[in-house]
């Protein structure tokens, strides 16, 4: 898999062009597993904690088809936000058709240090 790094203020993402801007869908997307993100071994080291949103684009599927980063506290946490969006799965919104559409959404990781109890088990 190929995960999309850039700078939050170049995400590659296409403009806001598809049918979820165009029209407001019957039913919005619906997140069913938002995959848990590794937490970087550096981070934990340093004590790091921070936020990760990203701005991905769900398929009809329910699959992420992009993904980029539209706000980082830290970069250390980008490529693991990345790699849990892309394995996050929704239900696609639904048109007024009744047919699944493509939907634009913000999704945030947010990483917070573990108990220590948490840290010594792993």
């Amino acid at each position: 898999m190929l995960l999309l790094m850039v700078a939050p203020d170049t995400c590659p993402l296409p403009p806001n062009t598809s049918t979820w801007e165009r029209q407001r869908p019957k039913s919005p997307p619906e997140l069913i597993t938002k995959a848990k993100p590794k937490y970087p071994k550096e981070a934990l080291d340093r004590g790091l904690e921070g936020k990760v949103l990203i701005e991905a684009i769900i398929d009809t599927l329910g699959n992420i088809a992009i993904a980029c980063i539209k706000y980082s506290s830290n970069e250390i946490f980008n490529e693991p936000a990345l790699e849990a969006m892309y394995k996050t799965k929704f239900k696609p919104a639904i048109g007024w058709n009744g047919r699944p559409i493509e939907a634009r959404i913000i999704m945030p990781f947010i990483f917070k240090l573990p108990v220590k109890e948490e840290r010594d088990e792993d």
